[in-house]
């Protein structure tokens, strides 16, 4: 290409008599012609369609695992209804040892109808406390129970949380090292610097067309 056209070529953006830019990628689009096709005839998304899949199975897997996490929850809320069931009584006794006593001391002939008269007045006179105090106590329980259900629950549900996490991020990791984009990464590479060394060339070729006008 003589330095008049050349210079003609650059006003016009590379698009004069022959087209420069198609030129420059030609060689860029010959040496990747190949892998270009093979890229877009390969079925790119197998390998994703293939963890996605294995990713759900191993996530329903771990999701029916859990069945035997809310067992322990299930388990957590039977022996919490026992202590709720047993919490009662105890506290009954303590309410009642008084009367307990006084009955107690009652001897002799008769002294069963008057143990009897004796503790029976004792709970009406203070029965009012005694349940009111034992509904405070059942309320306390059934709160500790609750709290001690929603533990189990959170920590089964954080365990499972985790292996869901686990499981979905090998869908976000690519095959980094595969071959054959490794090589086509190279020959682009490659490519590039040839129309770089080109490119070179023309803008020396214009310095000596600019030397010899002058």
């Amino acid at each position: 290409m003589y330095w008049s056209t050349y210079r003609a070529t650059l006003r016009r953006h590379g698009s004069w008599r022959q087209d420069l830019n198609v030129e420059l990628t030609n060689p860029f689009t010959r040496n990747i012609a190949s892998s270009w096709s093979k890229v877009f005839e390969a079925d790119l998304f197998a390998s994703f369609e293939k963890a996605a899949t294995s990713a759900i199975n191993k996530l329903l897997e771990d999701v029916e695992k859990s069945a035997a996490t809310l067992d322990v929850v299930r388990e957590t809320m039977n022996t919490e209804q026992k202590e709720v069931s047993r919490c009662l009584a105890p506290h009954v006794q303590n309410q009642l040892v008084d009367g307990y006593d006084r009955a107690m001391e009652e001897r002799g002939r008769g002294s069963v109808a008057r143990q009897k008269a004796v503790f029976h007045d004792y709970v009406d006179d203070l029965k009012d406390e005694i349940f009111t105090g034992a509904a405070d106590v059942l309320l306390t329980r059934l709160a500790k129970a609750a709290e001690a259900v929603g533990k189990a629950l959170e920590d089964a549900l954080e365990e499972l949380a985790k292996k869901i996490e686990v499981s979905i991020a090998v869908l976000w990791e690519g095959q980094r090292d595969d071959p054959a984009q490794v090589k086509a990464r190279e020959e682009v590479v490659r490519t590039v610097c040839e129309i770089i060394g080109q490119v070179q060339i023309w803008s020396q070729a214009e310095e000596f067309g600019r030397a010899d006008a002058v």
